[in-house]
């Protein structure tokens, strides 16, 4: 029989180069598969800014906008139904947003912006073997 291969053991990318490299040119493949195949979308991100309970609204907020690629698809009954016995709150228009790795980690407050429609994030899935970010999964919800 043939030999098992057996990848090294590391602690994450710093503390081994190979895998490091190895995540870093599966995240490129990913993005360049996503621009070649999916299509620009922006991510916005509201933070900061100071709540008035009087008049019920928030001032001095910064927006940052981040612009990777990304396909949005619609979840398979499979999907929706393993999500739903695992306790995640998915509704049937709900969609699967694939997005190539960015400057930061998309969060559940983030808006999406996808061929002119705007998305709420409601859940992040970031596919980070070693702790380099590969693709994020996000279920978005108009």
């Amino acid at each position: 029989p043939r030999p098992v291969r057996r990848l090294p053991q590391h602690s994450g990318p710093a503390g081994c180069p190979i895998m490091s490299q190895f995540y870093d040119r599966t995240a490129a493949t990913a993005a360049r598969l996503l621009a070649n195949f999916g299509q620009p979308i922006s991510i916005t991100r509201t933070s900061g800014g100071t709540y008035d309970p009087l008049t019920g609204e928030t001032t001095g907020q910064t927006t940052t906008t981040y612009t990777p690629d990304g396909v949005l698809l619609n979840y398979s009954a499979g999907e929706s139904g393993e999500l739903r016995a695992a306790g995640v709150d998915i509704v049937s228009t709900d969609k699967k947003l694939l997005c190539a790795a960015f400057e930061v980690d998309p969060v559940v407050t983030d808006t999406v912006t996808v061929g002119g429609l705007d998305w709420t994030v409601m859940r992040v899935k970031t596919l980070s073997p070693a702790g380099a970010a590969v693709l994020h999964e996000l279920q978005v919800r108009r």
